[in-house]
């Protein structure tokens, strides 16, 4: 869970973000360790290795939804940019829980313990995660998630720089396009000047 924090604070680029990605994490895994208690199943090394492993699976769910709210247009409203999220990133977690499931579903016929334990943490993993990112992380983030005027003052100012550097590129190129026309032009002038 620490580690799922430090790479929040790194990738996401807002505070709330982390405070919304870390605690649903938890969450899932409180609810997954319930949903192996459910199953007769114990914390075992089969189980606690699945339990490491979700983790890993879970962020993805929820910090892919959070990390692209932030990579919309800051100009529209919270709940636009929710939409927007479900309607892109949405479709691709959706597409991975089902993918995810329909890869461990043979796992259910195996009459091996080990194999029935990793059906039942990636069912969690698959419902829980997948219900918390396509669910729960939209619903968050349009109550509080950051608005245009909750951008960083750093952000604005590289955004500044960039604006600054492309404008003086821009120039430049401005420039030696007027540079290859006045080149051009005498060339054209005496050549007309021939045709007289």
């Amino acid at each position: 869970l620490i580690a799922t924090a430090t790479i929040s604070i790194i990738f996401i680029p807002h505070p709330i973000g982390f405070m919304i990605v870390t605690p649903i994490v938890a969450a899932i895994y409180v609810e997954l360790m319930a949903v192996l208690r459910l199953a007769d199943l114990y914390i075992n090394s089969v189980t606690a290795v699945g339990l490491i492993m979700s983790i890993g699976l879970v962020v993805d769910y929820n910090m892919h939804m959070v990390i692209t709210f932030y990579e919309c247009d800051n100009s529209q409203s919270r709940n636009d940019r929710v939409k927007q999220v479900l309607c892109t990133m949405g479709h691709s977690i959706m597409l991975g829980a089902l993918s995810t499931f329909l890869g461990v579903l043979p796992l259910s016929l195996s009459s091996s313990e080990i194999f029935w334990s990793f059906f039942v943490i990636f069912l969690g993993i698959v419902f829980l995660g997948a219900g918390h990112g396509l669910i729960l992380m939209p619903v968050l983030l349009s109550l509080v998630g950051p608005t245009e005027t909750d951008r960083c003052v750093v952000e604005d100012e590289s955004d500044k720089e960039s604006t600054d550097i492309g404008l003086v590129t821009r120039m430049d190129e401005e420039k030696e396009e007027e540079e290859g026309l006045d080149m051009v032009t005498p060339e054209l002038g005496s050549s007309e000047q021939g045709r007289d």
